[in-house]
This record gives C-alpha cells, sequence and structure tokens, in this order.
C-alpha cells in the first residue's frame, strides 16, 4: 500500500482540488479495512475517489482520501453474474467480461470512470429500455465505519440506499454484476432536421435499442446516433476510434475551441464547423468497442434528468430560447433517455427518462450559460445529476428527490458519526453530524 501526505489532488475538469492529511491507495481489502479503522478511531473523515472524472467536490476533504485504483479487477464469476472490485474501470471491466464472452447490458460514451465513481452518481448510457450503470447492480459489499465488511442483496429492504449513494454508507469494495453475452451491434450516425427530430423523439426512442442525439445550439440540423444488435461477427471501427484518429479528432476539437474563445463570431464558426465535418459515421462491435468515445479536451458540464413526458415541450422550449440569447458556446447539447430506476437517489427514480447534458470549454467562461438553463431545467422538473456541476442547495434537493429523506434516514444508520461525510453533502444534503 502506498501511503502519502500533504499531496494536493484535483479532478480531471480541474473544478476542485483539496489538500488531505492521507492520500492512501491500497491494493488490498485487510489495508483499505485498516483505513477505515483508523480514521473511525480518529472521528475523523474519510472519503474514497475513482477516476475523479466528477465535477462537484464530492471527493473533497481535508482529512483521510483513499485512492481505489490500484484495488481491481474480477473476483469471482458465477455463470453470468460476476463480482467485480469497486476500483475497476469500466474500460476495463469491459475487457476483462470480452475474456469471458459477457459484456455489460449497457454502458455510457465515457469508460475512464471506475465502477464505483460510475455507479455511486447514477451514471447511465441511453437507451429507454435501459437504467443506469447501477441498474445492473444484484450485490454490493461494503466496508461501514464500524469495521464491519457486509455483503447485500437485492432483497434487502434498504437496497433502494444502497447503490447510488455518493458514497456515503462506507467503503463500497465490491459489485456484483449482472452481465449478458457478449454480442456484437451495429452503430451509426445521421443528420436529420430538428423538426423530424423533436416529432420522432418519443418513438424512436422505443423502437430503437439505443438511440442518443447531439445538437449544436441554433443548428437546424440534429445529429442522430442509432444502435441496433448487428449478426456481422466482424469488428469495424471508424478511424476516430484508432488511437491515432482519436487524437487527431481531439486535436482538430481542440483547436475548434480555442476559436471559440475570440468571442460569439468563433464559437458559431466552431460549432458550424464541427457540424458540418461529422460524418454519418458507422460502426459495428461490442459495445465496449463501439461506445466509448476518447475526450482528451477538457471541459465543464451540467446535466439533468426529466421525466420523458415533458421531452418534446423542452427540446422546443430550449431551441426558442437559443435562437433568443444566441449564447457564446460551440459544444452540442447531448440529448438521451433512460429506464425508471428504484434507487431512491437514482436521477431516473421511478419514472422513464430524458437526459440533457450541456458543455463549456474549460477556459471559457460558463457560469452564465448553465445558469440560464437551469432556470429552464427548474420549470421542467429536472434533477441534476450528482456528478455534474449545479446551483441546487438542500430544500431544491429534496424537493427533485422524493425518497432522499428515507435515504438519510439509512445512511444515519450505517454511518452515524458522518465519517463518510464532507461539507459539500452536508450542505447539499442539509445534515450535520
Amino acid at each position: 500500500m502506498s501511503t502519502t501526505a500533504g499531496t494536493s489532488l484535483a479532478n480531471w475538469a480541474a473544478t476542485f482540488d483539496f489538500q488531505p492529511q492521507e492520500f492512501h491507495t491500497p491494493s488490498q481489502l485487510d489495508e483499505i479495512a485498516a483505513i477505515v479503522r483508523s480514521s473511525a478511531r480518529r472521528n475523523g473523515k474519510l472519503r474514497v475517489f475513482g477516476a475523479r472524472h466528477s465535477w462537484n467536490p464530492l471527493i473533497a476533504t481535508s482529512q483521510t482520501s483513499l485512492s481505489l485504483e490500484r484495488f481491481s479487477g474480477i473476483e469471482s464469476v458465477d455463470g453470468s453474474a460476476v463480482w467485480v472490485k469497486a476500483g475497476t474501470t469500466i474500460h476495463e471491466v469491459g475487457n476483462l467480461l470480452a475474456r469471458l464472452n459477457l459484456s455489460l447490458e449497457n454502458q455510457g460514451d465515457i469508460d475512464c470512470q471506475s465502477l464505483a465513481g460510475a455507479i455511486s452518481t447514477g451514471t447511465h448510457g441511453t437507451g429507454i429500455g435501459f437504467g443506469p450503470v447501477a441498474s445492473q447492480v444484484s450485490g454490493i459489499k461494503i466496508l461501514h465505519a464500524d469495521g464491519s465488511h457486509r455483503t447485500y442483496t437485492r432483497d434487502n429492504p434498504e437496497w433502494s440506499a444502497l447503490v447510488i449513494s455518493l458514497g456515503a454508507h462506507g467503503v463500497v469494495t465490491h459489485y456484483r454484476i449482472n452481465c449478458v453475452p457478449m454480442e456484437n451491434y451495429s452503430m451509426r450516425s445521421e443528420k436529420i432536421s430538428w423538426d423530424e427530430f423533436v416529432s420522432t423523439w418519443d418513438s424512436r426512442s422505443y423502437s430503437t435499442r439505443n438511440y442518443e442525439a447531439f445538437w449544436f445550439p441554433n443548428h437546424d440540423e440534429v445529429i442522430a446516433k442509432i444502435t441496433e444488435l448487428s449478426q456481422d461477427t466482424r469488428l469495424q471501427l471508424p478511424f476516430n476510434k484508432s488511437g491515432v484518429g482519436a487524437r487527431l479528432e481531439n486535436s482538430a476539437w481542440w483547436l475548434l475551441s480555442e476559436v471559440s474563445r475570440l468571442g460569439p463570431r468563433g464559437a458559431r464558426f466552431a460549432a458550424q464547423t464541427a457540424h458540418r465535418l461529422a460524418s454519418d459515421e458507422r460502426c459495428n462491435g461490442p459495445i465496449h468497442r463501439i461506445f466509448p468515445t476518447d475526450r482528451s479536451v477538457r471541459f465543464f458540464e451540467t446535466e439533468y434528468a426529466f421525466d420523458f413526458s415533458v421531452s418534446s415541450d423542452l427540446l422546443r422550449e430550449l431551441k426558442r430560447w437559443f435562437q433568443v440569447e444566441m449564447p457564446y458556446v460551440h459544444f452540442p447539447l447531448e440529448i438521451r433517455s433512460c429506464a425508471g430506476d428504484s434507487q431512491w437517489l437514482s436521477p431516473t427514480q421511478n419514472r422513464p427518462t430524458l437526459f440533457i447534458a450541456a458543455h463549456m470549454y474549460r477556459k471559457m467562461e460558463y457560469r452564465a450559460y448553465f445558469k440560464q438553463l437551469q432556470a429552464i431545467f427548474d420549470q421542467f422538473g429536472g434533477r441534476p445529476h450528482w456528478g455534474k456541476m449545479h446551483d441546487l442547495e438542500a430544500k431544491q434537493i429534496n424537493e427533485r428527490y422524493p425518497r432522499l429523506s428515507d435515504f438519510l434516514k439509512v445512511r444515519r444508520k450505517l454511518d452515524p458519526n458522518g465519517l463518510f461525510l464532507n461539507p459539500y453533502l452536508e450542505r447539499l444534503w442539509g445534515v450535520t453530524t
């Protein structure tokens, strides 16, 4: 185990940094348990992090910071269910499962996150028939503040509070993932008119395995992405999913992002150019090969979840707002869907969901843009993604997440002294220790 003091840490997007008194990178379960016991004895604070891909300071602490990056790999296999160590990245999970001819049922387009980080924050892919990554979990092992290492399954009465938890119950060490046989899928993109996109969003979301869209604001076309099961056994990847191709694509996007810093005309030029250069991409293969996108140009991001039934009204309101305000932005809006979920902190809790994500280049001012979008999102009852940027306070969070009080009761039971809280979570949930 590696232990250091006085280390300065930051997240991927550099939206926050922190200096814990202790920073640990254990590789063994008994090492993790010893760190938890030591922190609890001192009545201290401990936060765990994975790939540091959240924009909010969920992981920040001035006391004990624990990275699970060295605690990774598959622990055991039971048919199509696999126990995986929590520090394993989504990328590693895909490759490890492929060796077993298994696959995640669904995943997002970023695979650098740790499994624990993606699951605990409610991270999702797209597809109205699939819940967030957490919905694939059928078992979880947690090291609690009292030193116990407990295994929970779906029949536990507190299950709905345990999987999407932001690390507030203890150190999650393992997940039991329900996998599916590895198959090939075909993914293609096409440009369609805005009007066609809005009028067919509902029907295409329900008739397509995975459907998502990218809209450069103030453009009359949308780039739609469609994924279906494929009988083609070949692996066919576009150039931008190769190492060289990904580097070239990111270099081009960095250049356009720098042009956007020149002013509104620069941003419009960058958005128009990016849309024009976007090709009708086609690829074929297992989802862990065709879904992920390499993104090295850093950005700010906000994302909200809405009841799917408001999709058309919300999309039209966004179109109207962009036409009037013409904000200084060149990133597209990302539009996705997701099935409802039973987890009390899930953004998709108890409702089919529309997700909308907005971005801004890291070297550009984002606050006014995100604030104006949030005002629209609030009108439609949006729930913020826990790992993305937002300004909601405890009262608003409680209104958007109706089972939050039930979740907090379980949290107090499992961690009565608040070992796994930090100031951000205390403010976000309106709790004290």
